[in-house]
């Protein structure tokens, strides 16, 4: 588990044992707020996610390599890169296992939200071998003056990588073609992007098992989307709120989660959590 050490008692990265015959959950420890594991479960990739709301804007985050000793639950740092980019949120790895990726949301408006490219060499991270930026700005005065890439998310088909814009109100989607010369790992879809509802800020998508629909979290009006897939294309067939009618309180959509057996999808707005069936 990933959290923010900026202020109070936070060491960072909790890892914690779970006994599956008792339910019982022992804290084992280590340091940084979002993180993803191999699919090997020998290694945990974390963002550094620098500068912060008051950092300077010249400082770049960074992306850290862990192993991981399960029977003793310690996390060893085998290497660090930056992150090419200010504030990493989001890290994803490519189906093939040969790339990491990094959403860069970018508090500060330069350098501006991006997504990073980082090989995965053996037993460590290199330094990133691609960076996209995105541009555009949304309704929203002092959330939306900039892009803030917020998270990148690959098809279940794997030959597509879709990035959240919070800034621009856009899902930008790409095609991932590693060893094709002449087009490069990502290169823009014919359609570029699909737009999202103005002032709405778009976080994270996921999919589901079958591949055929994509569900997706917007932060500042707290929804949750509903869309067709197919080949690279998105298609918005619903779109739910996070709160009861009438709520009145903060919003600020957050995570979301499909249940194993696919039946409840799970989102969370950072006060309430909502359950629906899908």
């Amino acid at each position: 588990m990933g959290t923010y050490t900026g202020s109070g008692k936070s060491e960072g990265i909790y890892v914690y044992r779970f006994d599956a015959g008792t339910g019982a959950i022992t804290r084992q420890a280590v340091n940084p707020s979002y993180l993803v594991v191999s699919k090997d479960r020998q290694h945990v990739y974390a963002v550094n996610e620098l500068p912060g709301d008051n950092g300077p804007a010249s400082q770049r985050g960074g992306i850290g390599l862990f192993r991981f000793d399960p029977p003793s639950g310690q996390l060893t740092l085998v290497n660090r890169v930056s992150s090419d980019g200010n504030d990493p949120a989001y890290l994803a790895l490519s189906p093939d296992g040969r790339y990491l990726l990094t959403a860069n949301y970018s508090v500060a408006s330069n350098p501006g939200g991006s997504f990073a490219v980082f090989p995965l060499e053996g037993d460590r991270v290199d330094p990133s071998v691609l960076t996209v930026h995105h541009d555009g700005s949304g309704p929203v005065k002092g959330r939306q003056d900039n892009s803030h890439v917020h998270s990148t998310v690959f098809s279940p088909d794997g030959h597509y990588l879709f990035t959240q814009d919070l800034g621009a109100d856009k899902i930008y989607s790409y095609s991932y073609t590693p060893d094709d010369d002449s087009r490069g790992l990502f290169g823009s879809t014919e359609s570029r992007y699909t737009l999202v509802k103005p002032g709405s800020g778009p976080r994270h998508l996921i999919f589901d098992q079958a591949g055929k629909h994509a569900y997706l979290t917007t932060e500042m009006n707290a929804s949750v989307s509903v869309y067709d897939y197919d080949d690279g294309k998105l298609t918005l067939r619903q779109t739910l709120p996070m709160t009861q009618s009438g709520f009145k309180g903060k919003v600020g959509g957050g995570a979301i989660h499909l249940s194993p057996d696919g039946r409840f999808l799970y989102a969370t707005n950072r006060i309430a959590a909502m359950q629906t069936k899908s």
